[in-house]
């Protein structure tokens, strides 16, 4: 049976063991102290185990500002099965369904406040998908592109801030002895053009790949996508005892078009280890910039841009 790839589906699944709600924003170039900052947050449930609060503010060239609660115990995080209502600590929250969302989060570390309230408005159709190996079994709700206006208030001082967005939420189960986590970059706008990109790939426990994707839009109701693309790492770094892909080039030509990226992550990322229902996994998430070409059904696309890209991977 094929998948509805224009299925709503961002509420809770309450039989389902993972849950979570991702919003990445990039933070527009103004004249103001936030310029081209990176928000992250992350309402992760993994029910009967351990919850997760992520939220990270990404100043460029600089250290991330994580203020992220990870480990919290389960049931923190409450969320409805029949709208978004997603809630945690009461000041922590995200409500609305597609096309329009509403964020609100508030939080301290070292001797520091930080509030933020962002509205997301999408600007293009939402993509679904499921993706399965063996026992492991996620659904995908993805938004490649919203636009997000708000305020982050720091210690007092109230920032105006905007910017492209990115949103998704995913559910099912992971399965440590089929798939070790996965690589993805998602880029909400091209510097020229309106092409939204969503890159990802499943890696095996040995390390393979096993699942990839590139998923792209530009008028936002037609995708176009390579399934089989060539990954080849160019520069590794080691966090702990993990390595991860640095910097590496995607290459692929089909019936419909032809694709070729290089993907390098800037060098400040998040990154910390943490333990899961799944065993301790290694966390890494900021910025990467995408360069390259991208040709589609007659169509020719520069694909430079900003990306947010996360590598998750369980510790073996």
């Amino acid at each position: 049976m094929a998948e509805d790839l224009s299925k709503i589906d961002e509420f809770a699944h309450k039989n389902e063991l993972i849950d979570w709600w991702y919003f990445g924003a990039l933070l527009d170039k103004t004249n103001t102290g936030l310029s081209e900052w990176t928000f992250i947050a992350n309402f992760v449930m993994a029910r009967g185990f351990v919850d997760n609060l992520v939220c990270i503010l990404i100043p460029p060239n600089e250290e991330p500002i994580d203020l992220s609660g990870w480990g919290l115990k389960a049931g923190c995080i409450k969320a409805a099965d029949q709208e978004l209502k997603v809630t945690c600590q009461k000041n922590n929250w995200v409500i609305g369904a597609y096309p329009e969302w509403h964020l609100h989060m508030e939080r301290s570390k070292d001797n520091h406040d930080y509030s933020i309230d962002m509205k997301f408005n999408a600007e293009v159709n939402s993509n679904f998908r499921i993706y399965s190996i063996e026992k492991s079994r996620l659904g995908h709700f993805a938004v490649f592109r919203q636009r997000m206006k708000g305020k982050i208030t720091i210690d007092g001082e109230v920032f105006n801030v905007a910017g492209r967005a990115y949103y998704e939420h995913m559910y099912g189960f992971i399965d440590p002895k089929s798939s070790r986590g996965w690589y993805w970059y998602c880029m909400p706008q091209t510097k020229k053009g309106n092409l939204s990109m969503n890159i990802a790939l499943g890696v095996s426990p040995n390390d393979e790949i096993f699942h990839r994707f590139v998923y792209f839009t530009e008028n936002g109701r037609d995708f176009g996508e390579f399934l089989n693309y060539k990954f080849e790492i160019l520069e590794e770094r080691t966090f702990g005892e993990v390595k991860y892909p640095y910097k590496f080039y995607l290459s692929e030509r089909n019936e419909n078009g032809k694709l070729k990226a290089i993907i390098t992550r800037t060098s400040n990322p998040s990154a910390g280890i943490h333990n899961t229902p799944f065993g301790k996994i290694t966390f890494i998430t900021g910025n990467a910039i995408i360069n390259g070409k991208l040709e589609w059904k007659g169509e020719k696309y520069d694909i430079a841009g900003k990306s947010i890209g996360s590598n998750f991977l369980i510790m073996y």
